[in-house]
């Protein structure tokens, strides 16, 4: 395109882009009916009714219409330094000024500053988008797995909170069987007691009854004597048997012992 093409393209406007407006989707039919139906998702993001891929297709397509018009945007403003720049040229040229082509050393220097601010601001912009766009997957990444790790962990704290419960179940039967069986023992003991003290108060008194008689009978004294020598071991014999058997019954693995003890014609039972 030559200098008087250009220049009546600039004057007439026609070779400005149209200006997009990105307000104009708001009128959309289309757009209102997916921002209708946006709270329906899930709070994950997770589409749950009929025909959702479509909806979802129409956001992936909204997005990169968007994306598209951020290009155009930054396009325009690209096409207005280009056009600024072509007319100071086609200025500088009409007035005959400058050394090369109509451009003076400044209007050089400043336009190579422009074009080196422009395409540094291009590429920071690319930069910064790659930079976005890589940022949000790691950090959707992270999450997923911090998630996961959450997860994993209130399950591990749940299965250790349900054995510790058993834990301390198994406790509390144990701390009560071992009540039981000390109070049974604890009767058990006072019981045998009981039955010591008795024979031994029964013994005492037939060892002075004895005496009594053997006072009064002196004829037979020496009969007594013998017998009261008999009774004595009989008795002996008894209170080791009782003793044994008393041994016996403090082990735990001795359940019911039976001791008959003969004295005269009584017999005792203990189980």
């Amino acid at each position: 395109m030559d200098s008087v093409t250009a220049d009546s393209c600039i004057d007439s406007g026609q070779g400005e882009p149209p200006d997009t407006d990105r307000n104009d989707l708001e009128g959309d039919p289309l757009a209102q009916a997916v921002a209708a139906t946006a709270s329906l998702y899930t709070a994950s993001g997770v589409p749950h009714r009929s025909l959702d891929f479509v909806r979802a297709k129409v956001a992936a397509l909204r997005r990169e219409n968007e994306e598209l018009l951020d290009k155009v945007e930054e396009l325009e403003s690209t096409l207005r330094i280009v056009q600024t720049a072509q007319s100071w040229a086609i200025t500088a040229a009409t007035n005959g000024e400058g050394d090369e082509g109509g451009w003076t050393v400044e209007q050089a220097r400043k336009m190579k500053e422009v074009t080196l601010l422009l395409m540094q601001a291009k590429q920071a912009k690319e930069e910064a988008l790659n930079f976005t766009k890589a940022g949000k997957g790691q950090l959707y990444e992270k999450v997923r797995s911090l998630k996961a790790q959450l997860v994993r962990e209130r399950e591990e704290k749940l299965m250790m909170k349900q054995r510790l419960g058993k834990v301390f179940a198994q406790a509390a039967d144990i701390r009560k069987a071992n009540k039981e069986m000390k109070e049974r023992m604890a009767g058990e003991r006072a019981q045998w007691q009981r039955l010591v003290r008795r024979l031994k108060e029964s013994h005492m008194e037939n060892m002075q009854q004895l005496r009594q008689e053997i006072g009064e009978q002196s004829v037979h004294a020496v009969e007594r004597v013998r017998q009261l020598n008999q009774f004595g071991e009989r008795v002996m014999s008894e209170l080791t048997e009782l003793q044994e058997h008393l041994a016996l019954v403090r082990r735990p693995s001795s359940a019911f012992l039976t001791l008959q003890l003969r004295y005269g014609r009584a017999t005792l039972s203990v189980s």
